[in-house]
């Protein structure tokens, strides 16, 4: 038995070299192709696993048919102890002349048999090649093994996620023209197939930052304005970076709503974890807003703080939006309103009295004749030096409550307030100046 395989192995040899220099000889493309068949199935009856490949990918790189490529799998599925990594070594030097279209071809044969080998492949002509078209099929490569398997969370799965990131950044940077597709694909894909917001992210804000059309902008801002709850938790714990991440949407030259929108949610995110640009952002977006917004939404914080109990940090938003609104109003009498709601707001919410006093004088300096801005100031003069903790400095304040009240009784004629502030004097001097 042993003799008898022997000679069929000499056999195939000598068969195999007499065709192989056959095959040397020959110039005839349809002679090419029945020899190089021929070797496939010598090679293959030998044992010769690789060889048989490699013949067949050789006569591929002739004949460029699909049809040659699909005799590959029967012939790997017949010898499953292959190695898949000396199969993509032989793969790859085969298929480094070939044409795109046949480079596709056979990516997509590979792809049937092995998909990781079919990208391992891709990856490497496009390390050669460096171009678009290139490029682009191993981010399809890449796309198609994620779909599969994208939302579990082995290690390959994740190391194929980032580098599927890592690769469209590259050609982006290649193909700058075609950038913003590659990204709204790219940031398409992670939202739905892959279920990964924050690659969505990256991508939408790689994007923004490229795009020239100011409506196409405002539609990424949108997208990640639509998914913030769902990106918040994703940054649970994570919420400065999430912050840090957004700020890069707030380009100066957008005029549009969402930008409103994502300062409104940024606020909130920043106030969640009392973070100082809290601030910064409500600044922001009040430098944004018309006044009659502006007015419309101080109403409904006043309103939400009857039913509550607003935290300053709140309190201080309220602050700055009466300043905005006096601050843009033509309106005079609009004006000594909101003077009136921001001082007492500074004296009896968040204890700024000199804030607060400020704030009054202002008024009565736009119109000195409004009554109730001299009383608030006195009012306001009371509780200050009731509030002071040290005595002398107390002493100073009710002096000066007590000059103001005075000076009330001088400038005002009618009766009743006359007689009001002159009530005011002695009490301040009977109960205060004289211990």
């Amino acid at each position: 038995m042993f003799w008898k395989e022997k000679r069929v192995e000499r056999k195939l040899e000598r068969e195999i070299g007499r065709k192989e220099r056959e095959l040397a000889g020959s110039t005839d493309p349809m002679q090419r192709g029945s020899l190089l068949e021929e070797l496939v199935w010598l090679k293959e009856e030998r044992g010769d696993l690789f060889g048989a490949i490699s013949a067949l990918l050789d006569k591929f790189k002739e004949d460029r048919k699909v049809d040659t490529l699909k005799k590959l799998r029967p012939i790997l599925e017949k010898h499953s102890e292959f190695d898949l990594r000396e199969l993509e070594e032989r793969l790859f030097e085969s298929g480094k002349n070939l044409d795109r279209t046949s480079e596709n071809d056979l990516l997509e044969e590979i792809y049937n048999i092995d998909g990781k080998l079919a990208l391992r492949l891709s990856l490497r002509f496009f390390d050669v090649s460096k171009e678009h078209a290139c490029g682009l099929r191993a981010i399809d490569i890449m796309e198609r093994l994620l779909s599969e398997n994208g939302r579990e969370h082995d290690v390959y799965v994740v190391e194929t996620a980032e580098e599927y990131r890592s690769l469209v950044g590259e050609l982006v940077e290649i193909s700058p023209d075609r950038g913003g597709q590659i990204l709204a694909r790219a940031a398409e894909f992670s939202e739905e197939r892959l279920g990964n917001l924050e690659f969505f992210l990256d991508f939408s804000l790689r994007r923004f930052e490229i795009e020239p059309s100011h409506e196409v902008r405002c539609g990424i801002l949108n997208s990640v304005i639509e998914k913030f709850d769902n990106l918040a938790t994703v940054f649970e714990e994570r919420e400065e970076e999430l912050l840090n991440r957004l700020e890069a949407f707030l380009s100066p030259e957008m005029e549009c709503k969402s930008v409103d929108l994502l300062l409104e949610r940024m606020i909130e995110t920043a106030h969640s974890i009392n973070d100082s640009r809290e601030e910064l952002y409500l600044d922001r977006k009040l430098k944004r807003v018309d006044l009659q917004s502006l007015k419309s939404e101080t109403v409904v914080i006043e309103r939400a703080s009857k039913k509550g109990l607003p935290d300053i940090s709140q309190w201080k938003r309220l602050a700055k939006m009466y300043r905005c609104v006096i601050d843009l109003s033509q309106d005079l009498e609009e004006k000594i309103l909101y003077i009136r709601k921001l001082g007492a707001l500074l004296r009896d919410k968040l204890e700024d009295y000199e804030g607060s006093l400020r704030v009054f004088e202002e008024g009565m300096k736009l119109k000195e004749s409004d009554i109730t801005l001299w009383l608030v100031k006195g009012m306001t003069l009371e509780k200050m030096a009731q509030n002071h903790p040290d005595s002398e400095a107390s002493c100073d304040i009710w002096k000066a409550a007590y000059d103001h009240y005075l000076k009330i009784a001088e400038k005002f004629d009618e009766q009743e307030i006359k007689l009001s502030a002159i009530e005011k004097c002695a009490i301040i001097q009977s109960e205060k100046l004289s211990v």
